[in-house]
This record gives C-alpha cells, sequence and structure tokens, in this order.
C-alpha cells in the first residue's frame, strides 16, 4: 500500500484501540451488589503537576457541556448557615442506584479540561474549588498521575443537608499518552490491576484524604471521562475500603479497563461505568488479558456493525499478545511472519509507543489520524508481517480525507456521550 495510505490505517490502530490507552475488550454487563470491603487499600504514589499545551486530546471541552449548562453560580455574598441550601444538585437516596441524570451533570461536571475550565464548571455548579494538582503536566512528563480537581458543597441527600466533596478526574494531556499504554510496568503475568491506572488512584486518594476527613459526615462524589475513568473506577474501590460506600457515588465514562483480580473482595456496588460499545477505548486492556470494569457497566446503544469490528481488532491484537508478557517482550518481524530472530522487529508495546509519539507532538490527534504524522523506518513493512492483518482491517475505517478515522475518535467524546445519555433517558421515560 502508499506511505500515505499506511500511515493512516496506522493512526487509526490509535482510535481503534483508544490508541491502546489501556481500556477495556468487550464485556458483558455485570450486574452487581455491595460486597464486604475487608481488602486494605493499596500503598500510594504521588508525582508533580503541569499544564496541557496540546488541544487535541481525549478531553477537550465538547459543545453542550458548557458551565452555563450547570446550576447557577453560588451567591457572593456568605450563605446564611441558618438556611436550608436549595436543593439544586439533587442525588438519588441509593448510591447503589443508576441515575441518567446525575450521570449527565457529573459528565459535564469533569470534562471541563483545563485548570480553569475545570475550575469554572463546578464553580458554576455552586462548587467551591478546594484543590487542583497535575495540570501542569509537561508532553516530556509520562507520569502515573492525573490532574483532578476537587470541590466542596452542601447538598440535600436523604433528606439531611450535608457537606459533599466532588472529586472529578480528566482524561489525557500530552505525555501521558505514554502512561495510558504501560498499563503493567512491572511486566508480570500475575498483576491484578492495570498498574498505571492504580497509581494514578492512588495519587489522587493520597491527595484527597486530607480534605474528606476534614468534613463531618461527607458525601462522596466521584467522576471522570477516559483515563480519567480509569483512575476513578480504581478510586472508588480504595475509597469504599475506609468510607462508607452508601454516601459515595462513582460514576465513570469510556471506561478503560482496571481490573483482573476479584472484585468480590471489594465493595463495587456504588460504581457505574457508562459505556458506548462503539468506543476503542473501552476494548483495552483486552479481555484476553483477564481485565474488566469493577463495578456495573451502564451499555449505551451502539452500531451493531462497528461494535463489531472494534471486537474484531481487539481479538486481532489478543493474537499478537496473548499474554501481558508478550505484549512487552514478544518482537514481531517486519519484513516475514512471525517473530523477529534478530532483533530488528517491534513488540505490540514498542508500536502503541511508537503511535503515542504522534499524539504528543504539535499536531496531536488531529494529526495523527488524518495521517499527519509517520513512523520512520516502517515504511516497507511486508504484507507477511504479523502486524499487517491489523493493519488491514484498521486501513478499512480509514478514508482518503480521514473523516472515518474522526468518527471514530469521535465515539469517545464527552459530547457522544452526552447524546447518547439522552437518548436513553427520552427513551426510558425517566432518569
Amino acid at each position: 500500500m502508499k506511505n500515505k495510505i499506511f500511515f493512516r490505517a496506522l493512526a487509526s490502530v490509535l482510535a481503534l484501540c483508544l490508541i491502546l490507552t489501556a481500556s477495556a475488550c468487550s464485556r458483558k454487563q455485570k450486574e452487581t451488589s455491595p460486597k464486604p470491603a475487608d481488602t486494605p487499600a493499596p500503598a500510594a504514589a504521588a508525582e508533580k503537576e503541569p499544564e496541557p499545551d496540546n488541544p487535541d486530546t481525549d478531553t477537550a471541552p465538547e459543545d453542550g457541556t458548557t458551565a452555563g449548562s450547570e446550576a447557577a453560580p453560588p451567591s457572593d455574598s456568605e450563605p446564611d448557615t441558618s438556611e436550608e441550601p436549595e436543593d439544586d444538585f439533587p442525588l438519588p437516596d441509593d448510591t447503589g442506584e443508576f441515575s441518567i441524570d446525575l450521570a449527565q451533570r457529573l459528565l459535564s461536571l469533569c470534562t471541563g479540561h483545563s485548570r480553569d475550565g475545570e475550575a469554572a464548571v463546578l464553580e458554576a455548579a455552586g462548587f467551591e474549588i478546594v484543590k487542583q494538582e497535575h495540570y501542569d503536566k509537561t508532553v516530556q512528563d509520562p507520569s502515573h498521575t492525573c490532574a483532578y480537581t476537587v470541590g466542596e458543597r452542601q447538598v440535600k441527600f436523604n433528606g439531611q443537608t450535608r457537606p459533599v466533596i466532588l472529586i472529578a478526574i480528566r482524561g489525557t494531556v500530552g505525555g501521558e499518552w505514554y502512561s495510558n499504554f504501560d498499563f503493567a510496568p512491572s511486566h508480570a503475568a500475575d498483576t491484578a490491576f492495570a498498574e498505571n491506572f492504580l497509581k494514578c488512584a492512588q495519587d489522587v486518594y493520597d491527595g484527597t484524604a486530607d480534605e474528606i476527613d476534614a468534613l463531618e459526615d461527607p458525601v462522596i462524589i466521584i467522576c471522570g471521562h477516559s483515563r480519567g475513568a480509569a483512575c476513578a473506577n480504581l478510586l472508588g474501590m480504595l475509597v469504599n475500603c475506609d468510607y462508607p460506600a452508601d454516601s459515595t457515588f462513582v460514576y465513570t465514562f469510556a471506561t478503560p479497563a482496571t481490573f483482573r483480580g476479584d472484585d468480590g473482595e471489594f465493595e463495587c456496588g456504588n460504581i457505574f461505568n457508562v459505556i458506548n460499545p462503539c468506543d476503542a477505548v473501552t476494548y483495552v486492556p483486552l479481555s484476553v488479558w483477564g481485565y474488566y470494569r469493577p463495578g456495573t457497566d451502564v451499555v449505551l446503544s451502539g452500531d451493531a456493525d462497528v461494535k463489531s469490528r472494534l471486537e474484531n481488532a481487539a481479538a486481532m491484537l489478543g493474537g499478537l499478545s496473548p499474554t501481558i508478557p508478550s505484549y512487552y517482550e514478544d518482537r514481531h518481524s517486519l519484513t516475514g511472519p512471525g517473530l523477529a530472530e534478530d532483533g530488528v522487529g517491534l513488540t505490540t508495546y514498542e508500536l502503541m509507543t511508537a503511535l503515542c509519539a504522534g499524539l504528543t507532538d504539535e499536531g496531536g490527534m488531529g494529526a495523527a489520524l488524518s495521517g499527519g504524522f509517520s513512523l520512520p523506518g516502517m515504511e516497507n513493512i511486508s504484507p507477511d508481517s504479523d502486524f499487517a492483518p491489523l493493519f488491514g482491517l484498521v486501513g478499512q475505517v480509514s478514508s482518503g480525507d480521514g473523516t472515518s478515522s474522526m468518527k471514530v475518535l469521535e465515539e469517545h467524546m464527552p459530547s457522544t456521550y452526552q447524546a447518547l445519555l439522552a437518548a436513553r433517558a427520552a427513551l426510558s421515560g425517566n432518569h
């Protein structure tokens, strides 16, 4: 195939596999109920912060999710503590009950993108910003952390006025693409977690514990999109170990897979993962490796043909790398079939990080999906290479002008999730 078409198709691997952003292969919806949380939370890891300079990321602000769509901003005057707060942020009485209305609101509250943008949407919803971390990460910083914002306000919950602390976790920016691909830094075959996302969750857990503990009987709300969703999913498991699950809401959107152990050891009945089955991000890390999303998957409507193609792509990736060690260590030949005996080939992990490099360049996601970057040394890949069938499948969704590739990316965007949630709400006739 011509180089231009090849690189366009290669770039689409990124979109098809959330650019292998460590998500989850197609998995059946799980009906979960509260379970005993008798497993201690893993130890934490902290990192330093930074600011996004690449606008083409998976959390760019979306139309229809502006601050103006939220509740009115808080009054400039000091609130009268003798009065009950206006019930402008209603919560379900049961944290184990999924609410479309709450899901729509929380999705808009975790996709403000920048430090200022996130602060604006939370403040418009009546929250006071008490902490913001990791928004100034540089493109060169691949650390396993997520940018997050913490807000506080009063709410009515089960007939009582209580303080609420909301933790909104941002999706991928800059060098975080490298972290997304490195889901098991230990390369261990028996790791129970997606280790990159666990480190993110531990960092947020440690960074917010003081704020939670400072409040009297707080309601805790955790939400995130994409990379932030994976972090939120595991953060919910950790928080449930130390705080009441019946006062904690966890909503994640476009969620990668995060866990391959026994979630019966954790409380997960209050964790809801909102999934678009046509979103490539939700198909990795692969289910063939045993990964899934703890909690309840709320699967929205989607095109059956697109879903089938994504499942086929995930199956091909599983064939290339059937185990976690093989993903990191098996070097496939680029000039013929099978593994590279001369060591000249690529591992699947190296291929994905090479693609990732294009996302951190000036053109970012948009340039990658329209064929605006190339991978030196891969122009003459053989059609007999183990990677060739995957490229061929990916090429089927890459049109000459890149519009099909962009459509794949659009399936991952917050605006698409908002539209699918609205459609589900209209169909069900309730929230």
